[in-house]
């Protein structure tokens, strides 16, 4: 019997799920400190830049050596086929909703072309997971294994001609912080509804939490950042 499956048998968890979290302890102590950049794929949310990096500093202090800020056009530089996408019945119009991995081979891409480590896209159009094609409509997403996260404004509105920007630009900052935050601290959410780590059914619910981290996920960043020495 291998150590790992002598550790499974005393903690009852999946040998796939404690080799996960040992894969992700020893990934760690290679990309933090590290480069976040962000991915604009439309410059309709290019402006939010320096609040970005403003705040992903101010949250997870340390972390990052610099946040850098790249821009694909309206085109969105890529073609994505009929088969990629799925025609869904949105609340004013039927909407082709588009794979979140689709994402994340264009932000893998521009990591490893402009040498930076973690990978956050910011897109208008609608999105759906590529893992559980049942989970549509989403704010946003993060791929652990790949240092990569998605955000789209497209849900983030009230209603499509709606003209609260600031609004609709506040909640996209809480789930851009959201989706890094799970990109360093892993896949579980906080009970703390105002917490940024917290679950967000809707867009209620984003408004309610905070731009911040609650202690409890402070506490586990500080954790993380000691036992990473720096």
């Amino acid at each position: 019997m291998s150590k790992y499956q002598n550790f499974e048998k005393k903690l009852n968890k999946s040998y796939l799920d404690f080799l996960n979290i040992e894969i992700r302890k020893i990934y760690h102590n290679f990309i933090f400190p590290c480069h976040l950049g962000i991915i604009f794929f439309s410059n309709n949310h290019s402006n939010l830049f320096e609040k970005l990096n403003t705040v992903f500093n101010n949250v997870f202090e340390r972390f990052f050596f610099g946040v850098m800020s790249y821009e694909i056009k309206n085109d969105y530089s890529f073609s994505i086929n009929n088969l990629e996408r799925i025609k869904v019945k949105g609340l004013y119009k039927d909407v082709f909703v588009y794979p979140s991995n689709y994402f994340y081979k264009i932000i893998s891409d521009f990591k490893i072309k402009n040498n930076f480590n973690i990978g956050l896209g910011i897109t208008d159009l609608p999105i759906y997971s590529s893992n559980r094609k049942n989970l549509i409509f989403l704010y946003g997403e993060a791929h652990l294994r790949q240092n990569c996260a998605i955000v789209s404004s497209y849900n983030l509105k009230l209603n499509p001609h709606s003209q609260q920007k600031d609004k609709t630009n506040q909640r996209l900052i809480k789930e851009a912080i959201h989706e890094i935050g799970h990109v360093i601290l892993g896949a579980g959410h906080c009970l703390n509804r105002l917490c940024v780590m917290s679950f967000s059914k809707n867009v209620d619910a984003i408004d309610q939490k905070s731009l911040n981290l609650c202690l409890n996920c402070q506490f586990e960043l500080e954790r993380l950042r000691a036992k990473l020495n720096f």
